[in-house]
């Protein structure tokens, strides 16, 4: 019976002893030819099958204990322990009866031998025949019984070879359930794997379908874009013809402002030249008159005429056609060597707040230029406040109340007849404290000849100087462009009191005396800032030499 053979009766309910007894009964043929030569070996036999017996019923007992592995390799072990002990107790059995007929067969041959008759002694060799041959037999079960424990020993290896198999084989089980086991853990992972590509496929679509949406929407940005581009040119556009038009505006309240002064000067030049094809002495000597009572000023006029004829001089077929042209261009080169065109104040982080000191005489226009200014800085986006330190002139306080209240600014004001220097230095702290852009201060309006009053001016720049040391950064000398030479005079004696570094002139509008403006540039060197041609807010118009002059012949 093979290995496995054995396995499967073993698995479904054989025991060892039933194929012990098989083994023993088989045996126990063997042992019956010797037992009927003497009992004894029979006697043997049995108590061996009885031994085996002993050995064997404990194993059952573990058996039934252990696992299958285990139960299969005790089933196994104990056969090989019997086949050891049967065949030795059998043959140990057999050797003893066979000695014991020998001395029984000795023990009688004496006694015996002289008493048999013939027929007893053949009976005798007979006898002695069947011990040889039973002899013979013993030895054929000897050799029988070693082949027999060969057998075993070659059933115990291949029985050792089958373990091992076994043990293999639950090595490779074990294996097998975790190669499972890991390709659970695999399925599981793909099965995670699958489930994030799809949410990564879902996410994507969405993607996809926001980006489709963002490109829409983009699309129509683009087309805004477009829109808003075509508007911003078109505002472009208009802005630009606002800014011509205003430009145009402001050439025309220029002109219509100098139209007196313009009116009666080429009126003079008209007649002076009238008759005449080229320009002569006489006809220098008209235009220096005119002049100097369009209030150019004497020095002014004369270098004009002076460079008027050396170019004449240098060209003797100038005609009186081109004279307009030739003092036009002589005016210019006058008041571009004199001063240069200002722009707005310069109002940066270093400068705020910046301080303007307002001075001039009574009457020219003082606080109506200020309300003015703190207008167009208001529209321009700065933060301004007015100190009211005209503190001597009746009214003169309501009055910037009034321009405060109209252009909507801020107004420091300590009423009437109080220190002027008192005002200025609460309006400059309350402006550094607060932090406002622009500073304007109004000053009483005095009399250049009374040095008392100028020498207040002084006072009032010390008093600034305290809370910023730099103030002010400007006074502004504002001039009735009426008054004709007494604006030369009035610009001199202010010159004189204080740090002039500006000039306003106002009332253009209303006199024929606009030439005042080329004599003052000329004269005092300093810039005229800001020109006044009207009573409206934005007729205080920015200085430029080039409208100036191109207003004033066109």
């Amino acid at each position: 019976m093979g290995l496995f053979d054995f396995i499967k009766k073993k698995l479904f309910g054989k025991t060892k002893k039933a194929e012990d007894s098989k083994k023993i009964s088989e045996k126990k043929k063997e042992t019956k030819k010797v037992s009927k030569v003497s009992k004894k070996p029979v006697k043997s036999i049995k108590k061996a099958k009885k031994e085996t017996f002993k050995i064997k019923s404990p194993e059952k007992e573990k058996v039934e204990k252990k696992g299958i592995f285990t139960q299969i390799k005790d089933a196994i072990l104990p056969s090989k322990k019997v086949k050891e002990e049967a065949p030795k107790s059998v043959s140990k059995s057999l050797k003893k009866s066979k000695e014991d007929k020998v001395d029984e067969t000795l023990k009688t041959d004496k006694g015996v031998k002289k008493r048999l008759t013939p027929k007893k002694k053949d009976t005798l060799e007979k006898e002695e025949e069947v011990v040889e041959k039973e002899e013979e037999v013993a030895k054929k079960e000897e050799e029988v019984v070693e082949e027999e424990e060969e057998v075993v020993e070659k059933e115990e290896e291949v029985v050792e070879k089958e373990e091992e198999v076994v043990e293999k084989e639950e090595v490779v089980v074990e294996k097998e359930e975790e190669v499972a086991e890991k390709e659970e853990v695999v399925v599981e992972k793909e099965e995670e794997v699958a489930e994030k590509e799809e949410e990564v496929a879902e996410k994507e679509e969405v993607v996809v379908e926001k980006e489709e949406v963002v490109a829409e929407k983009e699309e129509e940005v683009a087309e805004k874009e477009e829109v808003v581009a075509e508007k911003e040119e078109e505002v472009a556009e208009k802005e630009e013809e606002v800014a011509e038009e205003e430009e145009e505006e402001e050439e025309e309240a220029i002109k219509k402002g100098l139209e007196k002064t313009k009116k009666s000067f080429f009126a003079k030049l008209k007649s002076a030249v009238l008759g005449k094809s080229k320009i002569d002495s006489d006809v220098l000597d008209d235009l220096e008159e005119i002049l100097i009572t369009s209030d150019v000023g004497v020095d002014t006029t004369v270098k004009i005429i002076d460079r008027i004829e050396e170019r004449v001089s240098e060209d003797k077929y100038s005609s009186v056609s081109e004279l307009n042209q030739i003092l036009k261009e002589e005016i210019v080169k006058i008041l571009a060597e004199n001063s240069s065109d200002l722009e707005a104040f310069d109002v940066s982080e270093d400068t705020v707040p910046y301080v303007i000191l307002v001075v001039g005489v009574n009457g020219v226009g003082k606080t109506t230029t200020i309300g003015k200014l703190a207008s167009q800085f208001k529209d321009g986006g700065l933060k301004v406040v007015v100190g009211a330190a005209d503190t001597f002139r009746a009214a003169a306080v309501d009055q910037i109340k009034m321009w405060g209240d109209r252009v909507g600014v801020d107004v420091v004001s300590h009423g009437m007849n109080t220190d002027p220097a008192s005002v200025a230095y609460d309006t400059v702290k309350k402006a550094v404290e607060e932090k406002y852009d622009i500073v304007i201060i109004d000053t009483a309006g005095r009399l250049h000849t009374k040095l008392n009053l100028m020498n207040e001016l002084s006072k009032i720049k010390r008093v600034i100087q305290k809370f910023k040391p730099e103030a002010p950064h400007e006074v502004m000398l504002i001039l009735d462009g009426s008054t004709g030479q007494n604006a030369f005079v009035q610009a001199e004696e202010f010159i004189k009191a204080t740090d002039v570094n500006s000039i306003t002139i106002t009332k253009l509008d209303g006199t024929a005396k606009g030439g005042v403006v080329i004599g003052i540039t000329d004269q005092f060197k300093i810039p005229i800032k800001y020109i006044g041609v009207g009573e409206k807010v934005g007729d205080l118009k920015l200085f430029h030499k080039g409208e100036f002059v191109n207003s004033f012949f066109d």
